[in-house]
């Protein structure tokens, strides 16, 4: 998100020279400009020259990933080396082990207005996960109980696909958080779609 992460923004604020890919560096994510060292060098790569050309950096419009290409080969062709040692390894580190007590972390979740909302919406739920089973109690305290269990997202599908008649629709409705199988969201939600383009095809 644009809030960062504990470990990049410590890391950030201390770099002498960050680069910034696709950014629109407004206020709120540089905090007023104040989350970097006085003294730091910018250098931008982003397809709007307005973003790109912000905080008086040296700017590359380009497409992201063809700008990092042309940085990494100019870099390679002067022998640049990273002044870095275990500074990155170090903060890699520090992330994950706040990642693994974020995900260890048990909310009192109550999913028993959830599904009451079903309000005969849902003909199904294929659950998956940590918290699969307090989803499946909650329903059988609704009187929901039309309900089964996935080993992982690709089993959730096959069922779905399985049980699903024509003008059903299958939905990925994540309750809760997923940090007992995915880093985040993202790689949940494209997980999903590439299960369902392989398996649809």
């Amino acid at each position: 998100g644009v809030t960062g992460n504990s470990s990049g923004n410590v890391m950030a604020k201390a770099a002498d020279t960050v680069i910034a890919v696709g950014t629109r560096f407004s206020d709120f994510t540089t905090a007023s400009k104040s989350l970097f060292r006085d003294d730091v060098k910018m250098v931008t790569i982003n397809t709007s020259r307005f973003d790109a050309y912000k905080l008086d950096a040296v700017k590359m419009v380009a497409d992201a990933k063809l700008g990092i290409e042309a940085l990494g080969e100019e870099l390679r062709k002067i022998g640049y080396k990273s002044s870095y040692t275990t500074e990155i390894k170090a903060a890699k580190a520090d992330w994950d082990a706040e990642m693994k007590r974020l995900a260890d972390y048990r909310y009192d979740d109550n999913f028993e207005p959830l599904i009451k909302g079903f309000n005969g919406g849902v003909k199904h739920m294929v659950l998956i996960g940590r918290d699969g089973p307090l989803l499946a109690e909650a329903a059988d305290k609704s009187g929901f109980k039309d309900y089964s269990y996935g080993s992982d997202m690709e089993d959730c599908v096959k069922k779905a696909m399985e049980i699903a008649e024509p003008g059903d629709t299958v939905l990925l409705s994540p309750a809760c958080a997923s940090w007992d199988m995915y880093d985040n969201f993202e790689q949940r939600g494209n997980h999903f779609k590439e299960i369902v383009a392989r398996l649809g095809s």
